[in-house]
Parts: structure tokens; C-alpha cells; sequence
């Protein structure tokens, strides 16, 4: 099991190393693995709701997809209003929540300079950024 502010760590650690990624111009790289700064944060989120320090990775609970994490965070309506208020997060969350684990196994060259900086710009945009957004909620 892994405890909340590791979690909190690892989510704003992994999209340091993105923008490190992007910058070294691994673009598959940086599409890869978007989806776990938004995972790692939506867990500690999670934690957070149902009250426990440590994120039990069993059951209902061992998953990786967006949109199943923001349920169990109990998150639901404030991510519908954040949606419907800001068109920024909005755009930003329908590119990240449609990300996969399975992204690994996409082709290399699969994802250019544009599409990399999309996902960055969808993470760490301070208007419309999911990753600000989520640290609101943890």
C-alpha cells in the first residue's frame, strides 16, 4: 500500500520529469505516461475521501482509469461544475481523461512535439490544468 503524500509526491514529481521528457523531445514518453500524474493525484484524492492514509490497492480500488478514480474520489459533481465553468479544463480534461495504461504499447513515433505539448499544457496549465485542479482535492 502506498501512503497519501507519497502519493501527492509522486503526482507532482512525475510531471516534473515530463516537462523533462518534453524538453529531451521523448514525446511518446511524455504521452505515456500523462496519465499518472492524474492517477497518483486522483489516489491520494481518493484517500482523502474515504479517510484512510494509505491508498488500498485491492479490489474496486486497483484501477488506473480517470473517469472510474473520480468516482471513488467523490468527485463527480465538482468535476462536471469545474467542466461547465471553464472551458480550458474542460478541453484539458477530455484529452487526459481518455488516457490508458495501455498507451505503453502504442508504436514509438506514435506521438510528435504537438500532441506531447498538449498533454502538458492539459496537466499543468494554472487555468485550466487537471493537475492544479486536482490538488485543490487531496
Amino acid at each position: 500500500m502506498v501512503k497519501k503524500k507519497e502519493l501527492q509526491k509522486l503526482s507532482d514529481r512525475k510531471l516534473e520529469e515530463l516537462k523533462k521528457l518534453y524538453d529531451a523531445r521523448f514525446y511518446d514518453s511524455v504521452v505515456e505516461q500523462s496519465g499518472l500524474v492524474v492517477e497518483y493525484g486522483l489516489k491520494a484524492s481518493i484517500c482523502k475521501n474515504i479517510k484512510k492514509d494509505m491508498y488500498p490497492e485491492y479490489g474496486r480500488y486497483k484501477i488506473h482509469e480517470p473517469e472510474k478514480l473520480i468516482d471513488l474520489a467523490n468527485l463527480r459533481n465538482d468535476l462536471e461544475l469545474e467542466k461547465s465553468n471553464n472551458i480550458d479544463f474542460f478541453v484539458s480534461w477530455s484529452l487526459l481523461s481518455k488516457w490508458s495504461v495501455n498507451f505503453r504499447y502504442r508504436p514509438i513515433g506514435s506521438s510528435d512535439e504537438k500532441e506531447s505539448k498538449e498533454y502538458i499544457k492539459a496537466l499543468d496549465d494554472q487555468i485550466g490544468g487537471v493537475h492544479p485542479w486536482i490538488r485543490k482535492h487531496w
